[in-house]
């Protein structure tokens, strides 16, 4: 399928709402597909930390996003 990265740059996405599509993003694609929506190096860099298992974890949504890891890597369980 087609990844639309451009939906982190709508007004109505929050910090959380943002960290639920980064998720779903990596899980789908085991990848940081939406660095490519920035032209500098440094802004590719800054998207890329917005990826990490930190960033994205700590928040109210932590439970639901293990959920999300176990049913996604349920081979490995």
């Amino acid at each position: 399928g087609c990844i639309k990265t451009e939906c982190l740059h709508e007004g109505w996405q929050t910090d959380s709402s943002k960290k639920v599509v980064r998720l779903a993003f990596n899980l789908y694609t085991d990848r940081t597909v939406s660095v490519y929506d920035y032209g500098s190096q440094g802004g590719q860099l800054w998207e890329c930390r917005h990826y990490s298992a930190a960033e994205i974890m700590c928040c109210e949504y932590v439970k639901y996003f293990l959920e999300a890891v176990k049913i996604r890597y349920s081979d490995y369980l």
